[in-house]
């Protein structure tokens, strides 16, 4: 990435950007789900752990942007550029948002004296909604400033990266709601609710990755270009695996079977949500490595002016120790909130949720 960030010179984006892409969306789909339980109480018990799933994944992912940035004073730079980087503008959205997440999860502890005060917490909540549907489709914004590009050019990019940021969001946050609780019967049909809602955000998925491919197939000879690579070149094993099947066929596969048997099994939960996640990180992948790395024609020596954009040694390194470091925030931070939930009081009968027929 350039000093600049304005995308004056050419370098190489990959694993490091598109993890930052994908925990940036995927947390602002989290916190949609939190603010949902504030305006629908059926979604309330799942709430505190949407928030648990925001928070920590926005921060990593902006630990991971500045590893790409390669240290804290072109991170300085970001907010330096005010008057033309798209960066810049989408930092700052992003920044209020980790501070809008970090004290919406306060309301679910009970050491800070405003913990109670519900009127509060709504209002985080709503304010919260505005800026991760914000932090969503800047996700997608961000590859538009990129001349040159087609694939990331495309007014599709944003939708698809805020519809697939809200389907990784719900997916993690079922995988929280059906792990984290200590009484899981609580949360249970607010986790079955939003595990059929995800199915229906998928199927719109799949209508904006099909027109985002179409469109820029039919775009230019360099758009055209990087769909063929997605499709059918190189990328084609892991868009048909790591998307397609991964991400589309196996979780709407486990969810029609479910409606079937008229009943979820944590195993297809778990099973599906995972699936989700990790198809929204290849997404990811996918959309900034092939959009980057197919020459554009007016550039007749691009592929000697830009380095290889295949991931290094380092790179993997860096994913692998920030992922593993937010998994570690997430079990510390189950644990925490764990510890602040009332005790139940003895004899007393906690009734959950009926069911909507």
């Amino acid at each position: 990435m350039t000093d600049s960030l304005l995308f004056t010179e050419l370098s190489p984006w990959g694993l490091l950007i598109a993890s930052y892409l994908f925990l940036g969306g995927a947390s602002g789909g989290a916190f949609c789900v939190a603010a949902l339980g504030e305006f629908k109480k059926e979604y309330l018990p799942l709430s505190k752990w949407a928030a648990l799933v925001g928070a920590p994944a926005i921060i990593v992912g902006l630990i991971f942007l500045l590893a790409d940035l390669g240290g804290p004073t072109k991170a300085i730079n970001v907010f330096a550029n005010v008057e033309s980087s798209v960066m810049t503008w989408g930092s700052l959205i992003i920044s209020v948002f980790t501070l809008v997440s970090l004290f919406y999860i306060s309301f679910w502890l009970r050491i800070f004296p405003w913990s109670k005060n519900l009127a509060l917490r709504k209002m985080t909540a709503e304010i919260g909604l505005i800026l991760a549907v914000a932090t969503m489709v800047y996700t997608g914004v961000l590859l538009g400033a990129a001349p040159g590009r087609p694939l990331w050019n495309s007014p599709v990019v944003p939708v698809l990266f805020a519809v697939s940021g809200l389907s990784g969001g719900m997916a993690l946050t079922v995988v929280f709601g059906t792990l984290a609780p200590k009484d899981k019967s609580l949360a249970a049909h607010a986790v079955e609710r939003v595990h059929k809602l995800d199915s229906y955000v998928i199927l719109t998925e799949i209508i904006v990755v099909a027109t985002l491919l179409v469109s820029a197939s039919v775009s230019s000879f360099t758009g055209s270009g990087s769909v063929n690579s997605i499709v059918e070149g190189p990328y084609a094993l892991l868009f048909w695996s790591g998307l397609v099947f991964l991400g589309f066929l196996i979780p709407l596969g486990l969810q029609t079977f479910a409606s079937s048997q008229k009943k979820s099994h944590i195993s297809e939960l778990l099973l599906s949500s995972f699936a989700v996640a990790i198809s929204g990180f290849v997404l990811r992948y996918l959309i900034v490595s092939t959009g980057y790395s197919t020459p554009i024609p007016y550039v007749s020596n691009f592929f000697d002016l830009v380095p290889a954009s295949s991931p290094t040694i380092p790179d993997y390194l860096t994913t692998i120790g920030l992922f593993a470091l937010l998994a570690l925030v997430y079990v510390v931070g189950t644990l925490f909130i764990r510890m602040q939930e009332p005790k139940p009081i003895p004899g007393q009968v906690i009734i959950a949720p009926a069911k909507r027929k």
